[in-house]
């Protein structure tokens, strides 16, 4: 939910506070709260760190692009092979996330998917 709620606001974010800046905030982000998912004491607090891991993931997708944008601006070509890399990646991360999180869960606990 909070992927979705804040990814449009995370473009003007990273406009108006640079794609770099805003990309390591919401990796350290989506790090702090991966790491409060795997010791949520509660439900509710696993809830709520799902929702802050959400917006750091939301902070992370449009200033990839933008830093994919430009670094690549001056090679059109370049910067569509980056972009299809990056789509690339997230589709087999799409595809590989819940094979992968099977084999934790079954094998290691809930904890370790993230």
């Amino acid at each position: 939910m909070g992927f979705a709620a804040f990814l449009l606001s995370a473009g003007v974010i990273g406009e108006k506070f640079g794609s770099n800046r805003v990309f390591l905030a919401g990796f350290g982000l989506f790090t702090l709260a991966s790491i409060a998912c795997a010791i949520a004491p509660s439900p509710l607090a696993l809830n709520m760190a799902r929702a802050v891991q959400g917006i750091g993931a939301a902070l992370l997708v449009p200033s990839s692009l933008a830093i994919l944008n430009f670094t690549y601006a001056h090679d059109k070509k370049m910067l569509a092979n980056a972009i299809g890399c990056w789509t690339a990646a997230g589709g087999v991360s799409i595809a590989a996330g819940p094979v992968i999180g099977a084999l934790l869960l079954s094998t290691v606990g809930w904890r370790s998917i993230f």
